[in-house]
């Protein structure tokens, strides 16, 4: 894994809008789009959305494959703080890059998988950002050459020495992104690998073959996909700094840590189709049958 760091990620020219609304406006907006209540209840099934989408389930380890990367001990700012734990000036956290190797059949180094990620800085992300302290990542680019799990073929093959590609090898991936912190408060309470928030990216049916009919708009298509997810600013731990001659109260730079962990799945009955496909579905019936409580009463069944 490598990381993207620059001095500053955040554009604050985004932030133009006038943020906290006068009363009367809000009786007003809320008129317009209906009862604020439903809408909130709403907001708040999708944000459960997350634990509803479960991953690859490992029945079979002949067809799927683990493994896991990260990044330990790195700073979320550039800079001291004064104001507080969370302040998010100076965030330098851009996104960072996921590259699998293996050694090929020539003995070289190869490329398997490379994924990278970003910071979700659009005008919604960077509000979230500023308003509620946490973040989203999205998708830049993803390309998946070689599988570790076994393909399911018409020949049989062992994982990193494939001979040739066949045109119906696919591959169903899932990312899960955690974030971690150790930090000190000013009370001086100690935590130890907090987490901070995870994030979940799930591929199904990605072709290997370059030379497949649509191998290059599949991963095209998913470049600026949303990951699941969120987590919460990496906090300041509480310290002093140096200034003329005295120490004064500050907050850290944010220790953090990144891990990642990859499954992969080259046979659909070890992937939860049921949950995977109907998510949404179940998600937006939930949410719907919230919105309008007082106009339907479920049925048994339904």
């Amino acid at each position: 894994m490598a990381l993207d760091q620059r001095s500053e990620v955040i554009n604050y020219a985004m932030l133009e809008r006038q943020q906290i609304l006068p009363l009367s406006a809000r009786i007003q907006k809320d008129r317009d789009r209906g009862l604020i209540t439903a809408a909130l209840v709403g907001q708040a099934v999708s944000a459960g959305a997350d634990a509803v989408k479960k991953l690859i389930a490992a029945e079979n380890k002949k067809y799927t494959a683990e493994y896991q990367s990260g990044l330990t001990g790195m700073f979320f700012y550039d800079q001291l703080s004064v104001k507080s734990a969370f302040d998010p000036i100076g965030m330098q956290f851009s996104g960072f890059t996921f590259v699998r190797t293996f050694t090929n059949k020539e003995g070289k180094k190869d490329t398997a998988l490379i994924a990278r990620f970003s910071l979700d800085v659009d005008s919604n992300g960077v509000y979230d950002i500023f308003n509620n302290s946490f973040f989203r990542l999205k998708l830049d680019s993803i390309e998946i050459r070689y599988a570790k799990a076994k393909v399911a073929s018409s020949r049989w093959y062992m994982p990193w020495t494939l001979l040739q590609k066949k045109d119906d090898e696919l591959l169903n991936v899932d990312f899960e992104i955690a974030f971690t912190t150790n930090y000190v408060n000013k009370q001086g309470n100690l935590f130890n690998t907090m987490e901070l928030g995870k994030f979940y990216l799930t591929i199904r049916n990605a072709p290997l073959n370059k030379n497949s009919p649509g191998y290059v708009s599949y991963y095209q298509d998913l470049r600026g996909a949303k990951l699941d997810g969120f987590s919460f600013l990496v906090p300041r731990s509480f310290g002093y700094y140096f200034h003329e001659g005295d120490f004064r109260e500050c907050y850290s730079k944010g220790l953090y840590n990144i891990m990642i962990k990859v499954k992969e799945s080259s046979k659909d009955k070890f992937v939860d189709h049921v949950i995977m496909n109907n998510s949404d579905q179940i998600v937006d019936q939930i949410t719907n049958t919230i919105k309008s409580g007082t106009d339907k009463v479920m049925q048994p069944g339904e």
